[in-house]
């Protein structure tokens, strides 16, 4: 059995993957416009209301404060503002939109890459009531964008290993490929944290690639296929990235675009002095701040985030706090390690655990170096690893709840989930 086969939606998907979606979606939606003022830092609703052509009386700032994020994100938020007004239901509702979607987008990757609805329904269930994924879904940051631009980018790429892998490797099927690769630029141009995962998507591509042409062994159109796929691999992960962040900024730099690119009005050059402006602050951020916490300890949920604090009246208080669902974060440290010794013993980068074990790292492993050099740094920094956590307790769900079709052969649940 091959898990990147082919599969039909049953109706116990389509049941599994509506329930689930349409709950995680009406608890995020529930009560959105409360508290009435901004959480933590919710200033990025400011910023989107002047995007899109807010007064500053109205955005309650002159100028646009996050300078240090690209604009996406920003975007995405006055999207909702231009809809509903900037109040909070405003500010807040394409975070529930995008946290919603990401449910549903995790529901499709665990039914792609573990063959299983099962773990589909355990891995999207169980990011649809994790504390910290719910919070952020009612919050207007970026990293609920980013998380959801994330998850796409590896469901699309989960598509086009099966194309990989075809003998016939239809190229109108490309489409996968090119809608991966502007996934992930979306995610670079909602916040920086996102473009170790351009690397990782590379590196998992180049390998599948690779796998399948030592199958086709001395094919006469062998390197045809390469020549085919270092082309598709620059389109799609270098060309199409690049564009979708660069037109992020269309409306929020000046400058002419017809000029010398070092010319002082040169939009090109306003670009790059941006981008290398966001780079210094981001490696070099230092001071103390007292919800930070070093990121070898945020699956342990040693510290949360204070997002919101209000006493209205004599001994109420009103707090939200952000963290993790033990549920998820305690027991998938050990799914973890059990996949990632599997996949090490099996030499597994082109297996389907391959897709957990590297979006884990790709999402987590930058900030425990970066956490080396730069002193501010948050739990919910943790938000787009929480998907490839709940994949790896899929996983382990399909290991241990596997049953054959009656009447079908025995399968070995554990070659299935690699795939082989």
């Amino acid at each position: 059995m091959n898990s990147w086969r082919d599969w039909k939606c049953s109706r116990y998907d389509i049941l599994c993957l509506s329930a689930i979606t349409i709950v995680g979606g009406l608890i995020r939606a529930w009560g959105i416009g409360t508290p009435g003022g901004y959480v933590l830092d919710e200033f990025y609703a400011s910023d989107a209301c002047l995007y899109i052509g807010g007064s500053p009386s109205l955005c309650r700032m002159p100028q646009e404060l996050t300078i240090v994020q690209p604009p996406l994100g920003k975007w995405l938020i006055g999207s909702g503002i231009s809809l509903l007004g900037f109040q909070p239901t405003g500010w807040r509702i394409a975070s529930v939109v995008a946290g919603t979607l990401t449910i549903a987008a995790l529901y499709l990757l665990a039914r792609k890459v573990l063959n299983s609805t099962f773990a589909a329904a355990v891995a999207s269930g169980l990011l649809a009531i994790d504390f910290l994924h719910f919070v952020f879904s009612r919050t207007a940051m970026l990293d609920v964008f980013v998380t959801f631009f994330i998850v796409i980018a590896f469901l699309f790429s989960a598509y086009d290993r099966e194309r990989i892998f075809r003998s016939n490797r239809a190229s109108h099927q490309l489409i996968w490929r090119m809608a991966a690769g502007t996934s992930v630029g979306a995610a670079c141009a909602s916040k920086w944290s996102a473009w170790p995962c351009l690397v990782a998507l590379i590196l998992l591509t180049v390998t599948w690639e690779f796998k399948a042409l030592q199958a086709d062994g001395r094919n006469p159109t062998v390197y045809k296929k390469i020549l085919k796929a270092s082309f598709s691999l620059f389109l799609c992960f270098v060309l199409l990235p690049a564009l979708v962040y660069v037109l992020s900024y269309v409306g929020r730099l000046s400058g002419s675009l017809f000029t010398w690119p070092w010319a002082q009005d040169s939009w090109l050059r306003a670009l790059m002095e941006r981008q290398l402006m966001m780079f210094s602050f981001h490696v070099g951020l230092s001071g103390s701040h007292p919800y930070t916490s070093p990121a070898w300890s945020w699956i342990l949920l040693k510290r949360p985030v204070l997002m919101y604090l209000r006493q209205p009246a004599e001994e109420t208080y009103r707090v939200i706090l952000g963290f993790g669902s033990p549920l998820v974060w305690w027991v998938s440290a050990a799914a973890l390690i059990y996949l990632t010794l599997d996949w090490v013993r099996n030499r597994g980068i082109a297996n389907t655990t391959s897709i957990i074990f590297v979006g884990f790292i790709a999402t987590y492993g930058p900030w425990l170096l970066l956490g080396l050099r730069r002193q501010q740094v948050f739990l919910y920094y943790l938000l787009p690893t929480v998907p490839f956590m709940c994949l790896a307790l899929g996983a382990i769900a399909a290991l241990a709840s596997y049953l054959p079709a009656r009447g079908a052969a025995r399968v070995d649940p554990v070659q299935t989930l690699r795939g082989e």
